[in-house]
């Protein structure tokens, strides 16, 4: 008789002879680039990735649209890829901006892509979040190297599954970064787990843990962390937190002076930001290796590594401590995001700058030198017989060389 067909198994010497060669391209291609990216990378030669909060609900009858640009396509201005059924409003938002409002059952989610942004809830510039479901766990999955999942476990994992972590209560907020993750309770409890390398991103302590270059895939309670916290973001090899009366804590990785701290030592030890204790933030983004605050008073600050003008100063320079963009000053700034070296703030009008790395037009602006130091605005594109009227960014996402915005336009009655 026939033998029955049977399915390649992945082990297959043909399988684990291209998953090598894949490896060797993308080992390659790293190398290329940072060869490239010459003085201006950072000193540590890796890439990297609040309490969420939702946005200001537009006025009229809008109807909210996705937004792309940058690589692989190679565009560089900012074209329409998806829309809401009318009525969805803001609570559309993409769930990559960190926002926990939810859409209603009958509009359609857009694909999250990274939660590299906080906000502390504030009702000077986010409306209270959805209540969330009667159990509420994060859920992990892809590439589980240096215990990023959470499993317990060192592997990758196909397809979604709880992460079974020792909290009591609901889990509110997640953050995730290259490879590291955390976790907030409704109690206020900070719980991280992944990579530490003994940096002290995780905030556990300063020798690591006891997986590969230090990696922990049990989630762990931050105890070091003496308050609760209401969000948390995650940089590439540092973690901010933000507590609900605008207190900023810091610790990792700070040779770029990534910890906005004044020195360049790192530390594993949660501390207050100095020159932010008397400031109230309402929202922080990280990037791979500098940071946004949004103020209460719509002002944002910036610092650690410049070399791609990430910091939105007329220099590029590291910054020790965090510093007002005065390019924005304008501007009444209600939402901030970041990318691995690129930033973006939303205006109170609804217009979006941009700033950073531009090599792969990621910024959404024709004909910008791969470095752009100051912000720039965004123009949008109509596409085919659009409504031209002028559309009122809500939300952006912005990925290593990509970004991605939701916007709204408001609709003529016929």
């Amino acid at each position: 008789s026939t033998p029955a067909a049977t399915t390649p198994c992945r082990c297959s010497p043909g399988a684990a002879a291209r998953r090598a060669s894949w490896a060797a391209a993308r080992r390659s291609a790293a190398s290329t680039r940072r060869r490239s990216r010459g003085s201006s990378s950072p000193s540590r030669p890796r890439s990297s990735r609040p309490r969420p909060g939702g946005f200001p609900q537009p006025r009229g009858r809008r109807r909210p649209a996705a937004w792309r640009w940058g690589s692989p396509a190679g565009s560089s201005t900012p074209r329409s890829s998806w829309t809401a059924p009318p009525g969805c409003g803001a609570r559309a938002t993409a769930a990559a901006s960190g926002s926990a409002t939810r859409p209603p059952p009958s509009c359609p989610a857009p694909t999250p892509t990274s939660l590299a942004s906080a906000s502390s809830r504030s009702a000077a510039s986010t409306p209270p979040p959805s209540p969330p479901p009667a159990t509420s766990s994060p859920v992990c999955r892809g590439y589980g190297g240096f215990g990023a999942l959470g499993h317990y476990v060192y592997h990758r994992e196909l397809l979604p599954r709880k992460v079974n972590g020792p909290w009591g209560g609901k889990i509110v907020h997640i953050a995730t970064s290259g490879a590291h993750t955390a976790a907030i309770t409704e109690s206020g409890e900070l719980y991280t787990w992944g990579r530490d390398e003994g940096d002290g991103r995780l905030g556990l302590g300063s020798g690591g843990g006891p997986g590969e270059a230090g990696s922990l895939s049990v989630p762990s309670k931050v105890t070091a962390l003496p308050v609760p916290v209401a969000a948390v973001a995650c940089g590439g090899f540092f973690t901010l937190a933000l507590t609900s009366d605008g207190q900023l804590w810091s610790w990792g990785a700070n040779s770029n002076f990534e910890l906005g701290r004044g020195s360049n030592s790192s530390d594993w030890r949660p501390q207050i930001v100095p020159s932010l204790k008397n400031v109230h933030v309402i929202q922080v983004a990280c990037g791979g290796y500098h940071s946004l605050a949004l103020t209460d008073e719509g002002e944002v600050l910036s610092w650690g590594h410049g070399g791609h003008g990430q910091l939105g100063h007329p220099t590029i320079q590291n910054h020790r401590i965090p510093l007002a963009i005065k390019a924005l000053s304008e501007e009444r700034i209600v939402y901030i995001a970041c990318g691995g070296s690129t930033s973006a703030a939303i205006s109170e009008k609804g217009d979006l700058h941009m700033w950073g790395n531009a090599r792969d037009c990621q910024l959404g602006v024709p004909d910008l030198p791969e470095v752009q130091p100051l912000p720039v605005k965004v123009n949008f594109l109509a596409d085919g017989d659009e409504d031209p009227s002028p559309p009122r960014v809500i939300s952006v996402a912005i990925g290593a060389s990509h970004a991605m915005c939701l916007v709204s336009r408001q609709q003529i009655q016929k």
